[in-house]
């Protein structure tokens, strides 16, 4: 087989010394073997694949002298067959990934070029010139480089793939609450962005005429090294309490499920590092909002009263931290009160969420330095937790500066009537506090319905400068609801300031042995019922009630049934 190679010729003899001779290719592809200072020619010759090579050349590393035109294009494939077989380890400066060169196809680009220069120096110019250079090849033996070519596609693949492992963000700096409460300043991070142009060609010149008994090929990847927008000096001064908010709950019975969510949503805020201009977004924090992701269901409000739902309890998290905020003077981005009241807080300081209903809890340090969120939690009795939620930073307020906060309770509403009494007759007909069992009675607790505002007064050596609105918020009434045995007989129900369960009574047999002690006005005069024969049940006439002037009320000396604290329907994840 013969095949028609072009060779540029000199019009004098051919030096194949190394240090004058250069081959390259020509505008068609053929080889060129320039004597520097000479004028050249082309011309084509025919090769015969079964043509012997000159003696003194080499293909890499391999002397191919003495070898058919065939036999040297097997030197090239098994070469371009172990160079696949490598692997090239690109390097950073925390790793590295390494990437099968046969993954990126490997061919030999010159092939047919490395062929012609072999055959081309025995066959240019007139025999005395041929005979020179046999002579030269004695003394200095040629080495023609390999041009190994890929697929640029599949380079940039591998590196868009493993970008994660090359490319990483600059960290700012940080700090870290030590056990004795110090805070440790953790130094920054630089990142680091691949330059996948540059990494390509490097990649190529690795391959290019790599050596092939090495166990693996090396390749430092190449990119910018990115710094963070901050150092430690951001942490200057660093350690101030700029303010801080508790708010207790009730963790045992029906209110187990909710002081799981509210813990699940602390443990995910605590730790938390705003840098000066950085938002924080309640609902994304406390993400991802899933059973798998720590949270139950638990009552709830809704706009046609309370349900179950998924993280029931967590906006007494964002009250908490909204309170906090607002004694550490951040800069409120968006806040709504709940629909209806909560006993946890003053009016027009709780701070309602609703991850389903995009209604987020935001605010934006506008300090000139980090703050950092301590929230955690602590027991305070066999059935109550207490949440503390602490903002540090930088002191930036004159100490002779102080502030406080103040609830007015604008006006109050109630539904008409308060409380409506419905029956079950799966219910205990004679319920008592002391019985351990859910099924006694039920209720749903009533609310009171309030407008409200909140007021800041700043005080300057002890003087107010300034007091601020800092929101006017309205809180629908909500009616209560009791459900009980049709042959239980009430004999007292009494509501409490914010229309929860202040007393509630019922008569035993023992008591019942009398016509009178059932019919005497002075043990019914709290309640007047009517009785509806339609919807079977009893409703409760309105009492006279107080509304609180800053503060709802609450009753910690009464039954468990009576406290608003147990109310599984306080506090939710939805508000309306």
């Amino acid at each position: 087989m013969k095949r028609l190679i072009k060779v540029i010729t000199a019009s004098t003899l051919l030096s194949l010394s190394m240090a004058a001779t250069a081959f390259a290719t020509d505008s068609e592809g053929g080889v060129v073997i320039i004597n520097p200072g000479e004028e050249t020619t082309a011309v084509d010759i025919s090769v015969d694949e079964d043509q012997i090579i000159q003696e003194g050349i080499y293909f890499g590393d391999v002397a191919v002298g003495g070898m058919t035109v065939d036999e040297a294009r097997k030197v090239i494939a098994e070469y371009v067959a172990k160079v696949g077989e490598m692997n090239i380890r690109l390097s950073t400066e925390t790793g590295y990934e390494e990437l099968p060169v046969s993954e990126l196809n490997p061919v030999c680009n010159n092939e047919e070029e490395m062929l012609a220069t072999a055959v081309g120096v025995k066959h240019v110019g007139s025999l005395i010139s041929q005979y020179k250079q046999a002579k030269d090849l004695e003394c200095n033996s040629l080495y023609i480089d390999y041009d190994i070519a890929f697929s640029m596609d599949n380079v940039m693949d591998f590196l868009v793939e493993h970008s994660e492992a090359f490319e990483t963000e600059p960290v700012n700096a940080s700090v870290k609450l030590n056990e004795d409460g110090t805070f440790k300043v953790i130094e920054a991070i630089n990142g680091f962005t691949l330059d996948y142009d540059k990494t390509y060609d490097a990649i190529k010149d690795v391959i290019k005429n790599c050596d092939t008994s090495l166990e693996y090929l090396t390749c430092q990847v190449e990119g910018t090294t990115t710094e963070p927008q901050y150092g430690t000096e951001i942490f200057e001064g660093f350690g101030d309490l700029l303010g801080e908010a508790s708010t207790e709950y009730r963790c045992t019975g029906e209110m187990e499920n909710r002081a799981i969510n509210v813990r699940t949503a602390i443990t995910r805020i605590n730790g938390t590092v705003l840098y000066p201009g950085q938002q924080f977004s309640y609902c994304s924090a406390v993400q991802p909002f899933t059973i798998e992701g720590g949270y139950v269901l638990a009552g709830t409000y809704t706009s046609t009263g309370v349900e179950d739902d998924l993280g029931g309890g967590i906006c007494q998290v964002s009250t908490t931290l909204y309170d906090a905020c607002l004694w550490s003077e951040l800069q409120i981005d968006f806040r709504r009160p709940h629909s209806k009241t909560v006993d946890y807080v003053p009016y027009s300081m709780d701070a309602m969420v609703y991850v389903k209903g995009n209604q987020d809890y935001k605010f934006t340090n506008n300090t000139d330095h980090a703050i950092y969120i301590q929230y955690y939690y602590t027991t305070i009795s066999d059935s109550k937790e207490k949440m503390t939620c602490k903002i540090y930073g930088t002191e930036y307020r004159p100490e002779n500066r102080t502030i406080d906060y103040i609830s007015y309770t604008d006006s109050t509403s109630t539904t008409d009537p308060p409380y409506l009494i419905t029956y079950d007759e799966e219910l205990d007909p004679f319920p008592t506090y002391e019985k351990d069992e859910p099924n006694y009675f039920y209720y749903i607790q009533a609310h009171i319905g309030a407008k409200s505002h909140l007021d800041k007064v700043v005080y300057v050596d002890g003087v107010v400068v300034s007091t601020t609105t800092i929101s006017r918020d309205s809180y629908k009434p909500m009616q209560g609801v009791f459900t009980i045995h049709p042959d239980t007989t009430i004999k007292t129900l009494g509501l409490d300031e914010i229309l929860g369960i202040a007393g509630l009574q019922f008569y035993f047999p023992e008591e019942l042995t009398t016509e009178e002690e059932t019919t005497t006005p002075e043990e019914t005069t709290t309640v007047s019922e009517t009785t509806t024969t339609q919807a079977e049940t009893t409703t409760v006439a309105e009492t006279t009630t107080t509304a609180p002037a800053t503060e709802p009320a609450t009753d910690p000396a009464t039954d468990p049934a009576t406290d608003p604290a147990t109310d599984p329907a306080t506090e939710g994840n939805a508000g309306e």
